[in-house]
This record gives C-alpha cells, sequence and structure tokens, in this order.
C-alpha cells in the first residue's frame, strides 16, 4: 500500500486504532518480547480486520533494555511512515500517560496485590529464597513506572515532526 493509502487499505486488515494501542500500551511497559513475539492475530469474522491478543507478559518492566519510545517491528515502522498513523499513536501515548500509566493508579494497583504474590516470590528459586529482596524489587517497579512516564512524557512529541 502507499503511504497515503495506508489507513483505507491495511485497516481491511488490522484494526489501526486497536493494534496502535496495544503497541503504545507494550512499548510504556517496555515489554521486549511483544512486537515480533507473544500475541495473536484473530478476525471475529471472515470480513473483519485482525485484532492482537497478547500473551505472555515475562518481559515487560524490564530495567535492563530500553525499547526506547516503542518497539520496532514492520507494523509499527510502516505505520509510523504515514503521519495519520504516526499522530495516532503520539496521542495514544498521550492519552496513556493521562488516564492508565499514572505512578497513582498503578502504584495503588501493585499495592492491592504485593501481599497476593509474596509467598510464590519467596519459595520461587530464580526470585526469592534470598535471591532478591521482594520489597526491595516492588519499590524499583514503582520507580521504573515513574521514570518510564516521565521520559514519554518528555519524549513522545519528537516522534512528531509537526
Amino acid at each position: 500500500s502507499s503511504t497515503e493509502k495506508l489507513i483505507s487499505s491495511l485497516g481491511k486488515f488490522l484494526d489501526i486504532k486497536m493494534y496502535i494501542r496495544y503497541h503504545a500500551l507494550t512499548s510504556l511497559i517496555n515489554n521486549t518480547d511483544a512486537f515480533n513475539n507473544n500475541f495473536f492475530l484473530y478476525r471475529r469474522s471472515v470480513n473483519s480486520p485482525f485484532i492482537c491478543i497478547p500473551w505472555d507478559f515475562d518481559q515487560s518492566f524490564r530495567r535492563d533494555t530500553d525499547i526506547g519510545l516503542y518497539g520496532e517491528n514492520a507494523i509499527i515502522n510502516r505505520m509510523f511512515q504515514n503521519d495519520s498513523t504516526r499522530n495516532m499513536y503520539v496521542s495514544e501515548i498521550k492519552e496513556l500517560v493521562n488516564s492508565i500509566y499514572t505512578v497513582q493508579n498503578l502504584d495503588s494497583i501493585i499495592d492491592k496485590n504485593k501481599e497476593i504474590i509474596r509467598d510464590a516470590y519467596n519459595i520461587d528459586p530464580y526470585l526469592g529464597a534470598g535471591r532478591f529482596n521482594f520489597e526491595s524489587e516492588i519499590q524499583e517497579l514503582k520507580n521504573f513506572i515513574a521514570n518510564r512516564r516521565q521520559y514519554f512524557i518528555d519524549n513522545i512529541d519528537s516522534l512528531n515532526p509537526n
């Protein structure tokens, strides 16, 4: 498809708005394994566009690898060649950091759920059992979220040259 007709042509096959939301949120959580793997494309009917069904979030909130403002794959690289779809991505990121990916919202979710996983964490031979400190890891996650959010707030407009 030509860059100018990307929405009308690709939109027949892929729910562009939904894909952009998936890609933006996955980029925010720095899920390094999600852009070429760990999602299914699914059609609700023969004539409907594909939607993404994500799975396997074990590489989320990675502190040792940074994907930047977006994880690269052929779909998003092509979308960024079109002003409208690139602007949709920038708008989606802004919406997410102002409504869902906020420190207050995510810290609250973490605090409400940390006791549910504490015992399992402590007996996991790769995480607990003295290898990592649970409370320190919780604080590191909260710090990562705050810093990642601020990084997007400070830099997302650089994707939009207009």
